[in-house]
C-alpha cells in the first residue's frame, strides 16, 4: 500500500471502488425527441435518483416538473 501511515492518507486501491454498470442507451435515442418521452420516463423510474429526501419530496409534489421552466427532471 502506498500512502503515509503517520496521516493515515493512502492512495484508494482499485478493489475499494465499487463496480457500477450503467443501462445503454437504446439506439440513437435523445432526450429532447418528443416521441420518446415514455422510454425515457421508464429509464427515470428504474434509478434511484442522486438527490437529497427533501428534493424527492418536492419533485413528488410536483410530479417531476421544474418550477420555473416546466420540464421533467
Amino acid at each position: 500500500m502506498f500512502g503515509d501511515p503517520d496521516t493515515g492518507a493512502y492512495l484508494p486501491k482499485p478493489s475499494w471502488t465499487e463496480i457500477v454498470r450503467h443501462t445503454l442507451v437504446k439506439g440513437e435515442a435523445s432526450p429532447d425527441d418528443p416521441a420518446l418521452a415514455g422510454y425515457w420516463a421508464q429509464r427515470r423510474r428504474k434509478v434511484k435518483p442522486p438527490l437529497g429526501n427533501y428534493t424527492v419530496r418536492l419533485l413528488t409534489r410536483q410530479d417531476g416538473r421544474c418550477s420555473l421552466c416546466g420540464r421533467t427532471c
